[in-house]
């Protein structure tokens, strides 16, 4: 039905725009629904219609009844298909003068010597390699890592690890997928079961059992 070419047996994300579904009557539409609810947002109404299991966001200037069936009409050029990607979160974290990691001015409760193979810290904090040599802090590349699904989205932004305001965001069946441009100029993956609005402001917690740690070379 769409017009995007891939290899059979390629994991692929449809993509459709809210404003590009067109409710119809029943029969009319490649699909049918039930409206599940209706927000008049100022130009438009934001419409959820659930599919079987999925649920399909239209923006449209007409209304609907919650608990209508109606038919969805989509064009095949409005449908744009992409290659799955693993879209774990990758940034890179500071290690202060305490010998502790640090990201966005907070303090992460992770252990070094856990990440950095052979280190061993002694009694004043500093941290010693395999060899009995002193780790200078400032030539340690330290990463951190945390998939998408792991992060949490929450309105009270000091509670995050860092804050930002969402980009983007697509439907993906059960969850919305959104990108949030933080303020240190960082772009994070985040999933969430909730609808959150564009230009939001929040703050993205990130549980450290969560965290995955690693020493770039």
């Amino acid at each position: 039905m769409c017009v995007d070419d891939f290899p059979e047996g390629t994991q692929i994300t449809a993509v459709v725009r809210p404003e590009d579904v067109k409710i119809t009557a029943p029969g009319e539409g490649q699909i049918e629904g039930i409206v599940d609810s209706v927000l008049f947002k100022g130009i438009h109404y934001e419409i959820v219609v659930l599919v079987g299991r999925n649920e399909m966001v239209i923006q449209t200037t007409k209304s609907a009844s919650v608990g209508e069936k109606v038919g969805l009409f989509l064009f095949p050029d409005d449908i744009h298909v992409i290659a799955a990607e693993d879209n774990t979160n990758f940034f890179q974290v500071q290690i202060n003068r305490a010998f502790r990691p640090e990201y966005n001015g907070k303090v992460l409760n992770a252990s070094l010597t856990a990440v950095i193979p052979g280190s061993r810290r002694a009694a004043d904090g500093t941290l010693f390699d395999a060899a009995g040599e002193a780790i200078d802090p400032a030539k340690i590349k330290l990463e951190a890592s945390i998939a998408p699904q792991d992060i949490i989205m929450t309105d009270s932004r000091e509670e995050g690890l860092v804050q930002g305001y969402i980009r983007n965001l697509i439907y993906k069946g059960d969850h919305y997928s959104y990108v949030i441009h933080t303020d240190a100029e960082e772009d994070f993956v985040a999933d969430d079961e909730y609808l959150w609005n564009m230009n939001d402001h929040v703050g993205l917690i990130m549980p450290m059992d969560k965290l995955t740690f690693r020493v770039r070379k």
